[in-house]
């Protein structure tokens, strides 16, 4: 993926299959919006992008995925496959592409102690899926 890429799924702006994440502050609810696309159509989680669809970068970017993707691993049931890209932007920033498909073995859910939530996107947001979760 190139920075060019980047920037015209940043120009679409957040929707359906497009969340931003300006940093990975708190990878327990982003999780939610990884979940919520793998559940409904895929699509991507940019980190570094502002919610103004500016592509700004974050410092260590490496660390952001690092965070993401521990998340991802010990948060996540059944697992959850997945694509990163890294593009710097300059020597000390970055943003990070997850690009999260359909899943064909949703639904995902979260692993929170001893519960488990499912998650699916409407529009630009992410809801809790209440009740059954059919196969669809």
């Amino acid at each position: 993926m190139t920075l060019q890429e980047v920037k015209a799924l940043a120009a679409r702006g957040e929707g359906l299959t497009i969340e931003f994440k300006k940093k990975a502050a708190f990878p327990e609810k982003i999780v939610r919006e990884v979940i919520a696309l793998a559940n409904t159509e895929g699509g991507y989680l940019l980190i570094g992008v502002d919610d103004d669809g500016t592509v700004s970068g974050q410092r260590f970017i490496e660390e952001e995925i690092f965070v993401m993707e521990k998340a991802i691993r010990e948060l996540v049931l059944p697992k959850l496959d997945y694509n990163i890209f890294t593009i710097k932007l300059s020597e000390k920033k970055g943003v990070a592409v997850f690009r999260i498909p359909k899943s064909t073995d949703r639904p995902h859910f979260l692993q929170e102690k001893n519960r488990k939530q499912a998650y699916i996107r409407v529009q630009d947001a992410v809801y809790r899926q209440v009740g059954k979760f059919g196969r669809y």
